[in-house]
């Protein structure tokens, strides 16, 4: 399973890191998101706290090993932010995962 951070409460915002950042990333963005919002922060596989888990080879992949992170920690529906690959990997939940 990933590595992540989770603070806060309310409605989810997923907050993902792009290449060569891990959740660290966000910190002060994690902190006046969280006064509102329950705040997940995942690191990729192979950055930062992830660094241990194997990267999937594709983007597909990806959007999968996220998805089921969520799934496993309880998290149905999600706003979405984050830059660089965490963009094309929030197009493919939205191709894949559309409910």
């Amino acid at each position: 399973m990933l590595n992540y951070r989770r603070f806060g409460s309310g409605r989810t915002v997923v907050l993902q890191h792009g290449f060569v950042r891990g959740s660290g990333y966000f910190s002060l963005t994690i902190n006046h998101l969280a006064t509102h919002f329950d705040v997940v922060a995942p690191d990729l596989p192979g950055f930062a706290g992830s660094a241990g888990t194997p990267a999937p080879e594709s983007l597909e992949g990806s959007a999968a090993t996220l998805v089921e992170l969520l799934t496993s920690i309880g998290v149905k529906h999600f706003s979405f932010l984050g830059h660089i690959i965490a963009g094309m990997i929030a197009q493919q939940i939205a191709l894949d995962y559309s409910n």
